[in-house]
């Protein structure tokens, strides 16, 4: 990357982006980019940037631009992953990824009744990360947003179980599955309020289970699902100031999606390119 320019990689990446604020407006062909600034402006870190946009009634014509993988490494190695590819695409905050901190498979569960068997996971548990984190704040807070990758408890439970086990229980018994998922939801709220204490900006809290293949009945979907997202995200946005909202399409797609999502929190919404059968504007 030392020889490209970021607006050649934003041309020719193959990796997946985001537009985080909409659509900016128009620009003509004299007016300069935000990607140039005046030779005699003071020049601004990707901290700031994120600020100027993320303030309320902000006026900024900067849009913000993210760019993910999952690394699979871990302590030093998934410190040293983070920031290079941060450095090399010069993205506008750091994202880190949740890579290996999967819910041990619970055999124990059989049984939509079962569920009161997943276990509440201590901080230790999530110590791996959390080492990634405290390198990565002391090495380029000063310069970003750092922002923490955070599964919901659906997906967190479904690495407990296979999904397909998962999804069956909630429509065979939720009440009985809600168990379950207030001890999931416990064990993430262990890791977040270790992860804020560590200095994290904020996270990139993710949602699913509500596609059509999945839970798609609204009722199912409050009670077993959205209930638990909403106590773990209203938690969050008490505890950090910047998160992303992310809406989940990678096992399928939604139907009444303004509906289900319109309530959760979040400063920036990523959402899919499609929902209701219909592509989405930006």
């Amino acid at each position: 990357m030392k020889n490209s320019s970021r607006r050649n990689f934003l041309k020719s990446s193959s990796l997946g982006t985001i537009g985080l604020m909409g659509a900016a407006k128009e620009r003509n062909q004299t007016q300069t980019s935000p990607l140039k600034k005046p030779l005699n402006a003071k020049a601004k870190s990707k901290r700031d940037l994120m600020e100027d946009v993320l303030q309320k009634g902000s006026k900024s014509d900067y849009v913000p631009a993210g760019f993910f993988m999952h690394f699979n490494k871990k302590g030093d190695e998934a410190v040293k992953a983070h920031m290079n590819y941060f450095k090399a695409t010069q993205m506008d905050f750091v994202k880190i990824q949740f890579d290996g901190m999967s819910l041990p498979l619970n055999e124990q569960i059989k049984t939509a009744k079962d569920w009161y068997k997943q276990p509440i996971m201590p901080e230790s548990f999530f110590e791996p990360i959390l080492y990634v984190i405290k390198n990565l704040v002391k090495d380029a807070k000063s310069e970003a947003m750092i922002i923490q990758t955070l599964y919901s408890p659906y997906q967190m439970a479904k690495q407990a179980v296979p999904w397909e086990l998962l999804v069956k229980h909630v429509k065979e018994d939720p009440e009985a599955v809600c168990r379950g998922m207030e001890n999931v939801t416990l064990s993430i709220l262990n890791f977040v309020q270790a992860a804020a204490k560590l200095g994290v900006d904020g996270f990139y809290t993710c949602a699913q289970g509500g596609e059509t293949n999945r839970v798609a009945d609204y009722q199912l979907f409050n009670r077993a699902i959205k209930s638990f997202d909403m106590l773990l995200y209203k938690e969050v946005s008490q505890l950090v100031p910047y998160n992303i909202l992310h809406i989940c399409d990678y096992d399928g797609e939604y139907e009444g999606f303004t509906p289900r999502f319109q309530d959760y929190p979040g400063q920036i919404v990523n959402i899919p390119l499609q929902a209701d059968g219909k592509a989405l504007t930006l």
